[in-house]
């Protein structure tokens, strides 16, 4: 979303019209995490750590409840002009049975947090036009995908199969293992072996990365540039939005879904045997990173193609601590295009 003199201006693709390099608009994204004052604190404290002087967005936590509100009222106007349109048939918006559910991010553990949202909900109107109209603070994200999940593919499951459920999203990733279990009718059902968790560790981390290698390069040649050090900042943004995102998105995606979907398993399978590897044996560990591949590397470089490196696994110690003679490669590391 995009305040323009501290007023709400643009949100969603809208905003793609206004023009972030002026110095009068502020640009709120990435607000999600921030409704925690545990992680808004972090946050403050990384910004004043790198520039006590940065007085970027958010400057308080009102502004991100501000941001909340906001981005919340616009998308229960989006609703009530669907639901009227497609749905109601007739029947008034306020005389309507309206129940809002909402699932919540996993790395809310402090009741605080939840009740904060709940009020912001009602403030930006869900609840509050019509008598038959409520509020509902459902499941967790991860509970919510993992129903999702079953629900969507039941049959695949077997009675004591274990689950896990990973719902990697823009903002967070969050956790469920669970066990398939046969109900006494005969159907399957699941049972949580685990508290659901949640990582604050999304595909905005990315971006953000993306953005501050932009920026500290432009930083490195603004004088030549003849850009301020906003003007940098600004020019990164830019970058990050309008030239980085899309090619990040559509990455994967020219032979289709059903690559997309085979590839993302593969890793997953290699990740899972990966991390059997590690926890199953008490060793020291490192990776090794070799940027070269012999001839092939060389040759598949000067056709012009991208290349994707892995390391080598390389084990340091056996299973009592003790030093190995040399160490051991146990995944040796190769460079694919």
């Amino acid at each position: 979303m995009y305040y323009r003199n501290g007023r709400f201006s643009s949100w969603g693709f809208e905003t793609r019209q206004d023009d972030f390099s002026e110095r009068d608009l502020d640009v709120a994204e990435w607000f999600k995490v921030y409704l925690d004052h545990k992680e808004y604190k972090e946050h403050l404290d990384r910004k004043q750590y790198k520039d006590a002087a940065d007085d970027s967005w958010p400057r308080s936590y009102e502004d991100v409840k501000r941001a909340y509100r906001d981005f919340l009222r616009q998308l229960y106007t989006c609703i009530r002009e669907e639901i009227q349109s497609a749905v109601l048939r007739g029947t008034s918006w306020p005389d309507a049975d309206i129940e809002f559910i909402f699932s919540v991010p996993t790395t809310w553990t402090a009741i605080a947090v939840t009740k904060t949202f709940e009020g912001l909900l009602h403030e930006a109107g869900y609840g509050s036009e019509g008598k038959n109209h409520k509020v509902v603070i459902g499941l967790t994200e991860a509970e919510a995908a993992a129903v999702h999940t079953f629900a969507t593919e039941k049959e695949t499951y077997s009675d004591g199969q274990i689950i896990l459920v990973v719902d990697a999203g823009g903002g967070t990733t969050d956790l469920a293992l669970l066990r398939a279990e046969k109900q006494s009718n005969g159907d399957i059902g699941l049972k949580a072996l685990d508290n659901v968790h949640g990582l604050e560790l999304g595909s905005v981390e990315i971006d953000m990365a993306f953005e501050e290698l932009a920026e500290d390069r432009l930083k490195r040649c603004a004088f030549d540039l003849g850009l301020s050090e906003q003007g940098c900042e600004k020019a990164a943004q830019r970058m990050a939005r309008d030239s980085f995102r899309p090619h990040k998105e559509n990455f994967g995606i020219t032979d289709g879904a059903t690559q997309r979907k085979e590839d993302l398993i593969a890793v997953c399978k290699a990740s899972a045997a990966l991390g059997q590897l590690l926890l199953s044996q008490p060793a020291l560990w490192y990776f090794e990173w070799s940027m070269d591949d012999g001839k092939n590397t060389n040759d598949a470089r000067a056709a012009g193609f991208q290349m994707v490196y892995f390391p080598a696994l390389v084990r340091l110690t056996d299973n009592k601590a003790r030093k190995l003679p040399s160490p051991y490669v146990a995944m040796a590391g190769k460079a694919i295009r």
